[in-house]
């Protein structure tokens, strides 16, 4: 996903979506690459575009006007097939002709077609599948921020900060998430599907479970009571794989209908590892086992961590020794090495000093 930026799709273009021996669009390379703009770059350039194009005499109302006009436009952008879009963009066609002779719209409509016509499948949601309803770049610039404040602030040499400091933290947390020793983190149209399942009463959502046929489940619709969806399950692994609804066709999140599943039924939001037999309830995609840390598994990965660090660090003062002696390695590699020893015992450190490990999502520096 990008900003709202020609020369950014022109450049992804040339390097990923084009055959580079004869350099035609339509034959793409095997690395084809789905760009996206951000919604939220978008918005900002039509309303001053809006502002700018959209004039009139002092003594019309122009709040009113400009409002209708990004209105209908943020239409186009919220469509959900391309008939739709297709319709909503008549609608703002003929208000742009309707009122070109009073508010000068024909320049707001010439400056659409032109703009961003050409790449409506890049920023209209009638074509965003599948993108877990992520639209907006600025979870990246937050991310900026935080490798800039929590990460850099106070570094002399920053070279190596991705490789030494981040891609561990980075590491640390997803393979929490995969083992099920944290919850991911539900974003905000997963959080109001969840809250649509657990709105209903227990007959209420009773009631919108159907059946089951093999790996089927029926769920009825939450609007309309003659129209049913299919829920795919793992039986094996206990987990809810899919709906057939739009919602969760689009996105490739979990739906209200999933929720309710899991809800209903106690079966899975994520894939359970090691575990195929034994039913799984989860809720806000949690796995709720308090005795995680106790498990067999678990024990096993910790000692295998803890005799892999012994080793490394036994190799580490045969090294050093070496080192002492033949006096062959540069001072800076020393002095490399010793800063990079110095960010890893701060994270021991902030382990050892607290029993629930650092109180920071991230480690800071």
């Amino acid at each position: 996903m990008i900003d709202n930026s020609d020369t950014e799709i022109v450049a992804i273009n040339k390097a990923y979506n084009v055959d580079p021996v004869n350099d035609e669009e339509s034959r793409p390379c095997l690395s084809n690459v789905r760009i996206l703009i951000c919604h939220w770059h978008i918005v900002k350039a039509w309303i001053k575009n809006i502002l700018k194009k959209v004039v009139a005499a002092p003594s019309n109302p122009k709040k009113t006007t400009h409002e209708e006009a990004l209105s209908l436009m943020l239409t186009m952008m919220r469509a959900e097939t391309p008939g739709d879009f297709d319709i909503a963009f008549e609608k703002f066609e003929l208000w742009c002709i309707d009122n070109d002779d009073e508010w000068d719209t024909q320049s707001l409509l010439e400056y659409f077609e032109r703009e961003y016509i050409p790449k409506k499948t890049n920023w209209s949601n009638a074509w965003r599948h599948g993108n877990y309803n992520v639209n907006t770049n600025n979870y990246v610039e937050s991310w900026h921020r935080q490798l800039k404040e929590g990460y850099m602030s106070g570094l002399r040499r920053q070279r190596n900060i991705l490789w030494d400091m981040v891609l561990p933290d980075v590491m640390q947390d997803y393979l929490r998430i995969k083992a099920n020793f944290s919850p991911r983190r539900l974003n905000k149209a997963e959080r109001q599907r969840l809250q649509r399942a657990r709105a209903l009463s227990e007959e209420e959502a009773e009631a919108k479970i159907l059946g089951q046929d093999d790996n089927i489940i029926k769920v009825a619709s939450f609007t309309d009571d003659n129209i049913t969806y299919d829920v795919t399950i793992d039986i094996s692994d206990n987990c809810v794989l899919a709906c057939t609804c739009d919602d969760q066709q689009n996105s490739n999140s979990p739906c209200k209908h999933m929720f309710l599943v899991n809800r209903v039924l106690g079966i899975g939001l994520v894939r359970i590892q090691g575990q195929p037999s034994e039913p799984v309830a989860a809720t806000d995609i949690e796995v709720q086992n308090n005795n995680e840390h106790t498990t067999e598994s678990s024990l096993t990965i910790r000692n295998d961590a803890y005799n892999r660090f012994a080793d490394t660090f036994s190799q580490l003062q045969i090294e050093v020794g070496k080192t002492n002696e033949q006096q062959r390695v540069p001072p800076r590699i020393i002095n490399n090495l010793a800063t990079s020893f110095i960010s890893h015992i701060q994270k021991l450190k902030s382990w050892n000093s607290n029993p629930q490990g650092p109180t920071d999502h991230q480690q800071r520096y």
